[in-house]
């Protein structure tokens, strides 16, 4: 048993959310300066609708708009539901990984302004049935801004402020993945008190109300652990989830069981090296939603974390080999 002098001294000093008042201020003032712009396409939508120099498109559930290396003209305005941005990750062009979501309102493939020709760098694929509204930069852009010029200034205003919220987020997601390497880098030790320090590290930089580390059980089969709990003092294996099947296995059936307040304000992030699945990622914020761009430096983070997993692992392995061998001879 652990005496709470030895605890105090393993167990990190947590960081204080506090002290991250000013990107908490710097989200919402980003977060309000994206609602303006978006509204500026809602409340236009119906004169673009009406333009005959937009046509609307559709798609069904999980079809392509276009694919890497494709050749597209157009720049489409998301009217109804959203798209995932992938890229492929094998060279057979077999596996994608999910890049980011657009969202009802989005405008995508701007840079046909300037380099119509140019081939996608990614694909896009819909993730429920869209509808979409789309211009060619090359056959009609030109005509429509001469023809509707006030509308025509709408549409190019909502292109810089989406050039230039894309460009804050490049900027937070390298600023970030920097400072958590750098954490990474500055363990010294790999032990069970190291997932703590490094979870509320995270919490402090996305500002997360909790967050739960699920692990997979280094014995059992089919079986999680709940390793880390913020909300909890002293976490480690106070849960056991066990299931049939991981190829069955929804990880957002248990959230209830856990007491995750709103799915919808959820993170939840895989921690893989393959051909092994590590575990699961719980992060819960209370009051603001998680912008798409902290959910993708949620998701680069679990590769770093499932490093440190797995070398945790590999280290618990050797020392129950250890005491084995003492045992025994």
């Amino acid at each position: 048993m652990t005496n709470n002098t030895e605890k105090a001294n393993k167990n990190p000093e947590k960081i204080d959310k506090k002290t991250d008042l000013g990107l908490t201020a710097k989200t919402l003032w980003l977060l309000k300066n994206m609602t303006e712009a978006k509204d500026s396409i809602l409340s236009n939508l119906k004169n673009f609708e009406k333009s005959p120099y937009f046509e609307a498109k559709k798609l069904e559930k999980w079809e392509l708009l276009f694919k890497e290396w494709d050749v597209d003209t157009n720049i489409y305005i998301i009217k109804k539901w959203n798209l995932s941005v992938e890229k492929f990750t094998s060279v057979e062009q077999t596996e994608t990984k999910k890049l980011a979501v657009l969202w009802k309102w989005s405008i995508l493939w701007e840079q046909a302004l300037n380099n119509p020709d140019a081939p996608k760098q990614t694909s896009i694929k819909a993730l429920n049935k869209v509808e979409l509204l789309k211009i060619d930069t090359v056959k009609s852009m030109k005509n429509f801004m001469k023809e509707d010029s006030e509308l025509g200034m709408t549409l190019l205003m909502r292109i810089i402020s989406l050039a230039n919220e894309r460009l804050n987020n490049i900027n937070e997601e390298l600023t970030f993945l920097f400072e958590f390497n750098n954490k990474i880098a500055s363990l010294w030790e790999i032990n069970r008190w190291v997932f703590p320090e490094i979870f509320d590290f995270i919490n402090a930089m996305i500002v997360s109300d909790y967050t739960i580390f699920l692990k997979s059980h280094p014995v059992l089969d089919n079986t999680l652990t709940v390793f880390y709990d913020s909300r909890e003092e002293d976490s480690a294996y106070w849960e056991v989830i066990s299931f049939e099947d991981w190829t069955q296995f929804i990880p957002y059936d248990f959230l209830e069981k856990l007491k995750v307040e709103k799915i919808d304000n959820i993170v939840l992030t895989k921690l893989n090296i393959w051909p092994n699945l590590l575990g699961y990622v719980i992060y819960w914020r209370r009051q603001l939603w998680y912008s798409e761009n902290h959910k993708k430096i949620l998701w680069n983070f679990s590769l770093n974390i499932a490093s440190v997993v797995k070398q945790f692992d590999i280290q618990e392995d050797e020392k129950a080999r250890l005491r084995l061998e003492e045992k025994y001879y």
